[in-house]
């Protein structure tokens, strides 16, 4: 079979781009009158899609770039969530001759199949993939966004520790996170043991992991040690002022216990005297930290956290953004009053 000539590759990219703005604008006539029959264009997108991909095809076992032609339509139909064209393509080419566009072709539908849900499926892909030299570390970080998105942090960690040394080192702290999500499970659970032997692995991957400190500290009140347990919590404060809110009650709750009442108020004017707070942010405190203000959600109840990535705003805190997925991109309200508005100005 001889090779794609420069003419046809030409008519196959245009095909492509008009093709995708054809859809595009498919989209905002939706919304418009009807068009006579006899006055419309007898253009079918999905049909010319459909015949660029059948040209690209018969060349695609022996031209590179129509492969390339093949994998950009696959890449469209994805995009477009047209999962079972975008499906067809790879799988064709998931049978090609050549090994380096085979593992292209799984690695592209193991994404097909996490944008289908189809996340076993996706899985076993990416775990084929990862034993490959030319894929593993794309397979690799894959599969720990895949664990990630699933809540299986032990799995996600185990993968994780598979990206090669650089890549770990860069993203340590979501290792540390990963690590503390598997120590909240074991101190819901009542492990303590394992909760401190998980919040130490979690040190090693991050020293200064606030959500550590703070772990250590629920650990030490759970073992009825309220002295550690309040010095775990100014120290939280101190390396995450961001978690002032949620850190309140539970110093209120210790530091009568540990003989030291008064404790996070002197925190608090220690912030004012250094500018973390200023007097306004610390009037509103009270107001947010209070039992009630928290569990109402109505509309006069102000957003007390934002996600700085995505915008997502939540009166809950979090440590990943429900919305975006970001670790760590949750501010409060708190630390940006001109957002807050306190009820009667």
């Amino acid at each position: 079979m001889s090779a794609i000539s420069p003419e046809l590759m030409f008519f196959l990219v245009a095909f492509i781009a008009t093709c995708a703005w054809f859809l595009g604008r498919r989209s905002t006539r939706r919304h418009m009158p009807p068009v006579n029959q006899d006055e419309g264009a007898s253009f079918d997108p999905a049909a010319d899609l459909t015949a660029a991909q059948r040209v690209a095809a018969t060349s695609a076992d022996a031209d590179k770039g129509a492969i390339q032609v093949q994998f950009e339509l696959g890449e469209l139909f994805r995009r477009r969530g047209e999962l079972d064209r975008a499906t067809a393509v790879h799988m064709r080419l998931r049978d090609h001759a050549q090994a380096a566009v085979r593992d292209r072709a799984r690695f592209e539908l193991a994404c097909d199949y996490v944008a289908a849900g189809l996340m076993d499926r996706a899985e076993q892909l990416f775990m084929e993939l990862a034993g490959t030299s030319s894929w593993r570390e794309r397979a690799l970080d894959q599969l720990v966004r895949l664990y990630e998105q699933q809540g299986d942090w032990a799995n996600a960690l185990r993968s994780f520790n598979e990206l090669a040394p650089r890549e770990q080192h860069a993203r340590r702290a979501i290792a540390a996170h990963y690590l503390c999500e598997l120590a909240e499970d074991a101190l819901i659970q009542g492990d303590l043991a394992r909760t401190a032997a998980l919040v130490r692995q979690a040190r090693s991957r991050q020293a200064d992991c606030a959500r550590a400190t703070l772990l250590e500290a629920r650990v030490a009140e759970a073992e009825q040690r309220p002295a550690a347990a309040l010095d775990g919590y100014l120290a939280t404060a101190v390396a995450a002022p961001q978690l002032l809110i949620e850190l309140a009650p539970r110093i209120a709750g210790v530091e009568i216990r540990a003989g030291k009442p008064g404790s996070f108020d002197a925190l608090l004017r220690e912030f004012v005297r250094a500018g973390r707070i200023n007097a306004r942010q610390l009037a509103l405190l009270p107001a947010l930290t209070g039992t009630a203000q928290a569990e109402r959600r109505d509309a006069d109840t102000p957003a007390r956290y934002q996600c700085g990535v995505c915008g997502f705003t939540s009166v809950s805190w979090y440590w990943r953004c429900p919305s975006c997925r970001s670790w760590d991109s949750l501010a409060p309200g708190l630390l940006h009053a001109s957002q807050l508005q306190v009820r009667g100005e």
